[in-house]
């Protein structure tokens, strides 16, 4: 395999054996130049976490590749964190490979964002590169396509793009955001989600930096390049994680296959297909997903009338798949013969005559 000449970015908090097994990972690869972000402890005991996770990075460079440290002092949370670290890299590089100490990617990913990189750094309107298919696999295609929405679980993406986003998001009125979001995205389930974030500023409460980047991407008439197969896994599911603390949730049990894009197109001006189908099947499935007791929402789903209190407009967007059954369906059925989880079973029993 080619090792990677771009820059390889890995954020690192608290977790040194998952730092020490990405970076056994990225020995495979060997890139050039690793960049690392490192998050501060947030208390006196978690600063020998803090440590151990550096020393896993240093011990863990066993090629020749130069490696560059960005350690905070102090905690700066998940948005600050992610945030100011791209800013660092984006200093240092001006395009990057970008990876988080919980995600594997196939090696198959790296000489895929090179070219893609490579092929797309003329092309504004194309905000990302990403790893992960949230499909495994999408039906019939061969090639990469273009999709709103992508994912920051292993992708790649170039300077201009980020300090566009950084100097923009916060200058732009929540009117002009809506208003591109109407301009910009055709699927009503998709856009009303989108709307919802934008309007709550989810990001604030719950201390994450991604949905304003895709939010000012999608709002701004940005694709992400998404593969045909899956090329990436989170192996940080559980109590230990930000976000994602559910254990045994399925996204943890995607599979990572082994997909190379071997004969880029030779023709600099080639576009991927555009496919919006696909936002909306990765809207479906992450309002499934995060259905702890799915029988329930199927009964207020059948007694919609009956929600009071809280946000209404939140709980009727939750009950969005039930809007689409064919869809929703069909989408648990794709993931179905692709991988086996007992979420996919239970979800298959609930949309069952939809």
């Amino acid at each position: 395999m080619t090792t990677p000449s771009t820059p390889v970015a890995l954020f690192v908090f608290n977790r040194p054996e998952l730092t020490a097994l990405a970076m056994r990972r990225l020995a495979e690869v060997r890139p050039d130049r690793l960049l690392v972000v490192a998050d501060g402890p947030r208390h006196e005991a978690e600063a020998i976490l803090c440590a151990e996770t550096l020393a896993a990075v240093r011990h863990g460079l066993t090629w020749s590749g130069s490696l560059e440290v960005h350690q905070n002092a102090v905690n700066r949370g998940c948005r600050r964190c992610l945030e100011t670290g791209l800013d660092w890299v984006f200093e240092r590089a001006h395009r990057a490979i970008l990876l988080e100490d919980d995600v594997e990617v196939a090696p198959g990913f790296f000489p895929y964002a090179e070219a893609a990189l490579d092929r797309f750094a003329s092309e504004p309107a194309l905000r990302s590169i990403t790893a992960r298919n949230v499909l495994v696999e999408s039906p019939g295609r061969d090639a990469p396509f273009c999709a709103r929405k992508g994912s920051i679980w292993g992708w790649a993406t170039w300077a201009d793009r980020w300090h566009a986003y950084r100097e923009g998001f916060d200058r732009a009125s929540q009117q002009d955001l809506m208003d591109g979001l109407e301009r910009h995205v055709g699927q009503p389930l998709f856009r009303r989600l989108q709307q919802h974030l934008l309007r709550t500023r989810l990001w604030e409460q719950i201390d994450t930096w991604d949905i304003p980047w895709s939010l000012w991407n999608i709002a701004t008439g940005g694709w992400s390049l998404i593969p045909p197969q899956n090329l990436s896994g989170n192996h940080g599911m559980g109590e230990q994680a930000t976000h994602t603390r559910v254990a045994g949730d399925l996204r943890g049990d995607y599979p990572v296959l082994d997909w190379q894009w071997r004969t880029p197109p030779a023709d600099a001006g080639w576009l991927p297909d555009r496919d919006e189908s696909y936002d909306l099947a990765h809207t479906l499935l992450e309002m499934i997903l995060n259905y702890n007791e799915p029988r329930r929402w199927k009964v207020l789903a059948r007694r919609r009338d009956a929600i009071r209190g809280g946000s209404v407009e939140a709980w009727n967007l939750m009950l969005g798949p039930f809007d689409h059954p064919r869809e929703t369906r069909e989408l648990i059925s794709h993931l179905r013969s692709r991988m086996r989880h007992s979420q996919l079973d239970e979800l298959a029993t609930v949309f069952d005559g939809e």
